[in-house]
This record gives structure tokens, C-alpha cells and sequence, in this order.
């Protein structure tokens, strides 16, 4: 049992994971969970497991969200045999390479090629440095696996690991660095630690096909799908994303999934219903409808799970069944069918919890009003019994008179 320090109410962020689109913690011990942080620049929330960071139990005033920290950056696009290329991220970027939406700001992170050593920031069809969503590529990589999250040493990584050290990159490195129109520097993220910052793990994604070695024939694989999944179009943007170039990925409907979270399955119809309408899941998120009008009803969830050290009874306790990873996306129909039917189980369990109580408060009534009785039973036998005393005293004395006389 938690002392009532640990457990006491902190000044929790205002506002809502730009991930997960849940809060944040209001205890230490559900902060040491899921503690959120806000970009002291483009004020972005995001909690630290969501973003692929360390844990840690404290807010940072200075903390700066990926996208920020790269305004301005020389980021080398070259490989080790190719003549040095570098650009230069002249803004902060908004655009996503695996969904359309280009409004923003969210939570980002830099897209490479490939992972490992060698791997390199991908320059988009616009000649821009691409990155990708945070929520977009941590959804994809926990549906399906198409894109995976590398540490900064370009190894890809379990989400439940974070790096214990206190010096990392900037998140996507800084591969190269310009001075005077000249090169001076060109590394790898996993060399430059000339900036000490806290560690991340999640340093970019990568968009699986080119591996190689032990990993060639689940790359050939993972081709295959990325290309068979591209023929699908988003019911809510109408893009084709089957064209040489678009890098976006669309995902189905979770409806009637063998991986459908059971929290959310219990609110739909039709349980055994299968739905593979294709969407983006920044479009799921953020798109809007052909009136310009955000959705009506919640088509995304994502939640990272918790960490396997965490105590599983506590986990519970402050997030009832997401120990795991949970992920889903529902068409319009899907969504509102969801949310309607999750008001009604709602209302009935507030009925059932009404009929509940009252059903209780008439026990105790009747309980009570039996023990009156009882009492009132035992005051008149009490009463019955003292007249009886009385009268055979007087019985006594009288007799005892005429025996005198």
C-alpha cells in the first residue's frame, strides 16, 4: 500500500496526449506510469512512454519535442560511398509521409531508409527531409510491424526498453554540420553525443522492405504487404497511395479484428461482424469531413501499455485492463456505433447500480422497522408480565390478611 506521500495530488499537465489523447497522471504513482510532458515551444503534450522516452518521475520545463529540436539542424542524406549531401531543416515540419494531414502541430519523428549504421533521413518527392506522425508510426508498428522505431544506435528496438544513459543524439541526429559552407563534421547518430540531453529511445522509424542478411526474407515479405495494403483507399481523404513516390500507409477497420481490444469489442454490435475499410490513421485522427467538420465519434485508439516491470494490480487499478499495447481504428459507422452503445451500457449500469441501491435501502428499512416491532413485542410481554406480578402480590397479601384475622 502506497504511503500517502507517494500518492500525493500533483499539478498535473492541462490537456491531453497528442498520441494517446488521454491525461495526465494526477498521482506520482500513476506519473511514474504515464508522466506527461509539454514542447516549450510548440507546446505539444505528449506522455513519455507514448513518445518512446524514458520514464522518468518529473516535469521538464525545458523539455523541446523532436520536431522543434530540428529547426535549423544540417542533417547529412548522403551514404558512406556516395559524394556528401547534406540539407538543412529550415522549419519545423507538420507533414506526415504515412498520412496527408499537414495541419498541426503533433508529435513527430524523422523517417529513415534503413535502419543501422548506414541508415540515412529519407528525402521525400518534395525534396524535403520526411518524418512521420508519432501516433501514425507507433500504431503501424503495433498493428501490423510495417514500421518499426530504432535507438540511436539504428537498432530497432522492443517498446518496453528504454536506454539507460545520459547522453543520446538529437533525436534523429545530427548527421553533418556546416560551417562556412563546409563540412566540418559528418557522423553517424550513434556517434554524436556532443549535446547532452536525455536519452530517447525512439531516435526515427523506419518503413520495413530493405533489410537484408537474417532479415531478407521477412523484408521481401513486408514488401509485399505494404504494397498489397496501398491498394486500399482512405474513405475519408480518397487518396491512392499506390504510386510511385507516396510512402503512406493506410490500415482497415478494426471492427471484427482478431486483434480488436476486448474494452472496445463489448460496445459494438454484431460482435462477429468483419469491417476492412481502409483509412490513414492521421486521417482517422484528424481528418475532416467534406463539411470541414471534425469526426463526431472517436475513431482511434492507441495505448502503449504499460511497462512489464510495472505491478500489474496497481496497472489495473489506474487503466482497468491495458497492461498490454492496444491499438484500433474504426470507420464512421463502426465509431458511432461504439459510442452509442457504450451510453447505453453506461446508462443501464447506472439504473442497475440505482435499482441496486434502493433495493438495499428497502432491506435495511424493513430490518429496521422488524426490530421496532420486535421491541414493541418485548415492552407489552414486559408490561403483561409485570401486571401479572403485581396482581399475584396482591393475591399474596390478601391471604395473608385473612389468615390474620
Amino acid at each position: 500500500m502506497s504511503s500517502n506521500a507517494e500518492l500525493e495530488r500533483l499539478e498535473p499537465i492541462k490537456g491531453k496526449c497528442d498520441i494517446c489523447n488521454c491525461v495526465d497522471g494526477k498521482t506520482r504513482e500513476d506519473q511514474a506510469i504515464r508522466n506527461m510532458q509539454r514542447c516549450k515551444e510548440c507546446g505539444i503534450k505528449v506522455h513519455e512512454t507514448c513518445y518512446g522516452m524514458p520514464k522518468t518521475n518529473a516535469k521538464d520545463p525545458d523539455f523541446r519535442c523532436h520536431a522543434c529540436k530540428a529547426v535549423g539542424r544540417t542533417v547529412l542524406v548522403s551514404k558512406p560511398h556516395q559524394e556528401v549531401k547534406t540539407m538543412v531543416q529550415r522549419k519545423r515540419p507538420v507533414a506526415c509521409a504515412l498520412c496527408p494531414i499537414k495541419t498541426g502541430p503533433h508529435a513527430m519523428h524523422p523517417l529513415y531508409d534503413v535502419n543501422g549504421t548506414e541508415g540515412r533521413q529519407v528525402v521525400n518527392k518534395n525534396n524535403e527531409l520526411a518524418w512521420v506522425h508519432t501516433l501514425c508510426a507507433m500504431y503501424i508498428s503495433s498493428y501490423n510491424g510495417y514500421v518499426y522505431g530504432c535507438d540511436r544506435d539504428g537498432e530497432a528496438y522492443d517498446a518496453d526498453e528504454t536506454e539507460d544513459t545520459s547522453k543520446a543524439p538529437e533525436p534523429g541526429g545530427t548527421l553533418g554540420t556546416v560551417e562556412n559552407g563546409e563540412i566540418t563534421a559528418a557522423v553517424s547518430a550513434a556517434e554524436d553525443d556532443s549535446d547532452e540531453i536525455t536519452a530517447v529511445s525512439t531516435a526515427y522509424f523506419v518503413i520495413g522492405g530493405k533489410e537484408t542478411g537474417k532479415d531478407a526474407d521477412w523484408a521481401k515479405e513486408t514488401r509485399s504487404n505494404i504494397l498489397n495494403a496501398r491498394r486500399g483507399v482512405c474513405f475519408i481523404c480518397n487518396k491512392k497511395d499506390n504510386i510511385h513516390g507516396v510512402l503512406r500507409i493506410p490500415v482497415e477497420c478494426s471492427a471484427g479484428s482478431k486483434n480488436e481490444p476486448q474494452q472496445l469489442l463489448k460496445d459494438r454490435e454484431n460482435a462477429d461482424e468483419i469491417c476492412t475499410k481502409p483509412m490513414h490513421v492521421g486521417c482517422a485522427m484528424w481528418g475532416l469531413n467534406s463539411r470541414g467538420e471534425p469526426a463526431r465519434y472517436r475513431r482511434v485508439f492507441y495505448y502503449p501499455g504499460l511497462p512489464a516491470q510495472t505491478n500489474e494490480s496497481t496497472a489495473n487499478d489506474l487503466k482497468p485492463g491495458l497492461v498490454d499495447n492496444k491499438v484500433a481504428c474504426y470507420c464512421n459507422k463502426h465509431a458511432k456505433q461504439r459510442k452509442e452503445n457504450k451510453r447505453k451500457r453506461k446508462k443501464l449500469e447506472e439504473l442497475e447500480a440505482r435499482k441496486k441501491k434502493m433495493r438495499i435501502e428497502e432491506e435495511e428499512e424493513e430490518d429496521e422497522d422488524g426490530e421496532e416491532e420486535n421491541g414493541g413485542d418485548r415492552e407489552e410481554d414486559n408490561d403483561e408480565s409485570s401486571n401479572n406480578n403485581d396482581n399475584d402480590a396482591e393475591s399474596n397479601t390478601g391471604g395473608s390478611i385473612a389468615v390474620s384475622l
